[in-house]
């Protein structure tokens, strides 16, 4: 990274001018293109060893309730159908809340930090294979998953939601943040050229051959029907094909989830949304197309069909891949099927051969139902494998889609870790590769989860591979979590026309945390790597500044550093109509100690909503400052007093503190809005500011109005932290906007 300055006897950095906040200007910022890197140290609660084996096991009674009070002497472990003996039993607890609870969010309130390591009580990757769901199964889990965030996400539950149709960055989409989640629930969407179709099950249809056969005789009737059989084969390779293609896609985005999930530390759950997975090896095909024998010699005559037996297998590798790295990483799959009870019966939509003068026709459409059947039974088997290998549960033919979505959180509430001391031959890969495993608990009336097994290469046996400070820096950068080693805090706000958009995070460094050096002339020195990173909605880096800082600070001015902290701000390139989130991570080059955090932006989107609300910026005022200001003698410092308080957020007790924000509206917006300010603590409401109007007329352009409001940080008010939240809504508007900001109150 370059030097770029050094910075004397100063409390804060300027990387560019704010003063015109909302002005355009050319932002600091460069493409980046490069691929995600791996993130997070192995830190897995499971762990084999030449050792020791542990292993994760869920017991719960008839009612779904965890058991918590077995005793190792309560479990029996078999190893490839011998007797282990217990040697350690641990039960992990993981946290419930309540909607008491006093770190319970604020209602509406999104942009909340990133947690750390330790905050995280349930990690669960949700991959929804949107590319292969029908347009009825889409319409439904869109319901449910917003249900689900709403009722079921708890504060500190780290959720990510995956699309198969194109989803990269996996780790830059996991969070707390529930309108995130929402969002991103919100922009999935039927995929019309890879889906089944409208209905999960296609149509039965009349090929063309067969309405020729059935209205000509003689020849030509013989003809028809052999068309017609060779027709059938055809069309039902073609799907084969289809689903060939769709599920490897899903099970590769699977794949990368897993594989990213498990460098993320603790027990970990993945969701698997989808109408089956499509395999030969599931069931046979002589049934699966009218005059059954037929299709052999059409298979035999079509050109590269052994591609689809391959493709095939290569499927049933990719599933029993998928389970191994699972079990590695402590990865619980659970695998939901959309389609629920599914009657397989006649429909509407089928075009079937009633009314025809051959006797077969009935037989036939009899053919295609026990057809689709078939299918359908087949596509459940890969769900099952998947859950069943991982110590997951596959929802199958269930109708209760918000059911099957808190099961699948509960798994993490709580969970045993059970040990035993594994013989000299099983980790002995001339004798077997895969070690079976097999749990039971003595304890009647009671359901026992575990992973299958594991395959016999001992983890202890892997090369560690050291990173480099520089790697270990950029991990923790694209990494879900925050770090705090340095204490670091972030406010985003941006500005936008039409075309345009610039996004700035105004970033606060607390210099207590860093190591300052002591230098001959009597100076303290530090010195800072900073990255910050813009990424669009599927986790794909878009811009980036990265720059190297030197800080030099005579002696006497460093007490005045370290209560005024450090504040700077970057600008982004951003495009309108999308969401982006702003990762910032520090790392002081002597100490290696880093600190990190994250925001998300969304910009206008005026066919989603009516309204956008930049972000807040701050500014904070003595008495006596304010009542001068309000005389027309604004204090000099005015920008560098905006950027130190909004990247800051620290004030005191007695002061006011003032704040800015514009409401974009859309081009044909004409109706009357309101906007209002509210202060929580807790959790809780504190106070209310009075409404006020937004002056809104359509413009045949993008509207923005500046607005903002202060208030008096009373001396009744405790110290602490608190949350400023402004709303804007009307009659008139589909969705009220809010934005909030977090600041701390000190004596």
């Amino acid at each position: 990274m370059k030097k770029i300055f050094s910075l004397l006897l100063a409390s804060f950095l300027l990387l560019s001018s704010s003063a015109l906040i909302f002005a355009q200007e050319k932002p600091a910022a460069t493409p980046q293109t490069s691929a995600t890197p791996p993130v997070e140290e192995d830190n897995d609660v499971v762990k084999i060893s030449t050792a020791l084996i542990q292993l994760d096991v869920v017991v719960t009674d008839k009612s779904g309730k965890l058991v918590t009070d077995l005793k190792p002497e309560d479990f029996e472990i078999s190893e490839n159908g011998e007797r282990q003996t217990v040697t350690n039993l641990s039960y992990f607890s993981g946290h419930k809340f309540s909607l008491t609870d006093e770190n319970l969010n604020v209602a509406g309130i999104s942009n909340q930090p990133m947690p750390t390591v330790g905050e995280v009580r349930r990690t669960v990757g949700i991959v929804v294979d949107d590319a292969g769901l029908s347009a009825q199964s889409i319409n439904l889990v869109k319901k449910e998953l917003i249900k689900f965030i709403s009722e079921q996400v708890q504060p500190n539950d780290l959720v990510a939601i995956i699309k198969t149709s194109g989803s990269v960055g996996i780790l830059q989409q996991f969070t707390t943040d529930k309108k995130k989640l929402a969002a991103i629930v919100d922009n999935l969407k039927f995929q019309p050229l890879t889906s089944s179709g409208l209905s999960p099950f296609e149509p039965i249809s009349i090929s063309f051959a067969e309405q020729i056969q059935a209205n000509s005789g003689g020849e030509l009737a013989g003809k028809s029907k052999a068309i017609s059989e060779q027709r059938g084969s055809i069309e039902f390779l073609s799907n084969i094909n289809k689903n060939i293609v769709v599920t490897r896609g899903a099970l590769g985005v699977l794949n990368s989830t897993i594989s990213a999930m498990s460098r993320l530390p603790g027990r970990k759950s993945v969701l698997y949304v989808a109408e089956g997975v499509y395999s030969l090896f599931t069931a046979g095909i002589a049934g699966n197309v009218g005059g059954g024998a037929g299709i052999a010699g059409s298979i035999n005559s079509l050109g590269g069909t052994a591609s689809i037996f391959t493709d095939s297998r290569e499927l049933q590798d990719k599933l029993r891949g998928i389970t191994e790295i699972a079990n590695r990483a402590t990865i619980s799959v659970y695998a939901l099927d959309p389609r629920g009870t599914a009657p397989i019966n006649f429909s509407a939509s089928d075009n079937l051969r009633g009314g025809m003068s051959d006797r077969e026709s009935g037989g036939r459409n009899d053919d295609d139902l026990t057809a689709r059947n078939n299918a359908f039974k087949s596509s459940q088997q890969g769900l099952k494998f998947l859950a069943e290998e991982t110590s997951g549960k596959a929802f199958l033919n269930t109708n209760d889609l918000g059911k099957s979505l808190k099961d699948t959180l509960d798994s993490q509430n709580g969970y045993y870790i059970v040990a035993y001391q594994p013989d000299a031959d099983t980790f002995n890969a001339d004798k077997r590769r895969f070690n079976k495993l097999n749990v039971k608990v003595k304890r009647p009336n009671v359901n026992v989860t575990f992973r299958s097994g594991f395959f016999n290469v001992a983890e202890t046996a892997e090369e560690k591979i050291t990173a480099s400070p520089e790697n270990a820096f950029l991990q923790k950068l694209f990494s879900p979590y925050k770090y705090d080693e340095i204490n670091l805090q972030m406010a985003a706000i941006f500005a936008a026309d039409e075309q345009t958009a610039t996004i700035r995070a105004f970033v606060g460094i607390a210099p207590k945390n860093l190591q300052f050096t002591d230098t001959a002339d009597g100076n303290k020195t530090a010195n800072l790597d900073i990255v910050a990173v813009s990424f669009n909605e599927n986790g794909i880096p878009v811009s980036q500044v990265a720059k190297r800082f030197d800080i030099k600070v005579p002696a006497k001015g460093y007490e005045k550093l370290v209560a005024d902290g450090i504040a700077l701000n970057l600008a982004f390139a951003a495009k309108p109509q999308n969401s982006q989130q702003i990762k910032i991570a520090v790392r002081d080059v002597n100490s290696n100690k880093i600190g990190t955090a994250s925001q998300t932006i969304n910009l206008p989107n005026f066919d989603k909503r009516d309204l956008n609300l930049s972000g807040i910026v701050m500014q904070n005022y003595t008495p006596e400052e304010w009542k001068n200001l309000q005389s027309g003698k604004p204090p000099t410092d005015t920008a560098n007093r905006m950027q130190a308080d909004t990247a800051q957020r620290k004030f005191k007790k007695g002061t006011i503190l003032s704040f800015n924000y514009a409401v974009y509206a859309a081009p044909s917006m004409r109706s009357k809005s309101q906007a209002q300010f509210t202060v929580f603590k807790d959790g809780r409401e504190l106070f209310k500011g009075a409404p006020e109007d937004v002056p809104l007329a359509p413009t045949g352009k993008m509207q923005r109005v500046n607005r903002g409001g202060a208030f008096l940080l009373g001396t009744e008010m405790t110290a602490g932290k608190y949350v400023l939240q402004i709303a804007v809504g009307g009659d008139a508007i589909k969705e009220p906007q809010t934005q909030t900001i977090d600041f701390e109150l000190v004596n």
